[in-house]
């Protein structure tokens, strides 16, 4: 495994390339946070048994080929898990969508947001409420609920990634839960 200093350096040195470099480089650094990126892709699809189409390496690629074409450079691999964790949400978020279209009308309530876990997506329709749930919260709440759900984040993981106290991410954490479980029982 890769330290964090070196995946930093090779994200820094990513601002500067283009073309053929670029991808070159790119590539070596997905080598060296494939299997961190792939623990947090399971632990999302491991939950969603029921999106069989849906796998850890395949969210893994998925991910790689839509940050393939952010052009902004990473300051930090903070940086780069907060980009890979919107992108693992717009990806899984989308892919809800797909099958919620394709279900229609289950009439199933949203669920609360759980500590570690935030909801049950087993439902499309659950995810997608979340989705629009985030859309009315401040940036750093939304920010707060891509690194701990959809990234998989730690509280000491989130902590790092968004230079804060873990106490503090912890505080923040139950305040965005209860905002968040207080919008999706008013879509109930």
């Amino acid at each position: 495994m890769a330290s964090a200093g070196e995946v930093t350096v090779l994200l820094q040195r990513l601002g500067s390339l283009t073309g053929a470099e670029r991808k070159e480089t790119y590539d070596e650094l997905i080598a060296m946070v494939y299997e961190d990126l792939r623990r947090r892709a399971y632990a999302q699809v491991g939950r969603e048994f029921q999106w069989k189409s849906l796998r850890a390496t395949s969210l893994v690629h998925e991910v790689y080929e839509a940050m393939l074409g952010y052009q902004m450079p990473f300051e930090s691999r903070q940086h780069f898990l907060n980009v890979a964790a919107k992108a693992m949400r717009r990806l899984l978020i989308d892919r809800a969508r797909k099958l919620n279209a394709e279900k229609r009308g289950s009439g199933k309530a949203a669920e609360p947001l759980e500590d570690h876990h935030a909801v049950d997506t087993q439902d499309p329709e659950t995810l997608i409420a979340l989705d629009e749930a985030l859309e009315t919260l401040r940036p750093e709440q939304v920010r707060l609920v891509e690194l701990r759900y959809f990234a998989g984040l730690t509280l000491e993981e989130t902590a790092q990634a968004m230079g804060l106290e873990v106490e503090t991410v912890k505080k923040r954490w139950q305040t965005t839960r209860l905002l968040l479980f207080d919008k999706l029982a008013s879509r109930a």
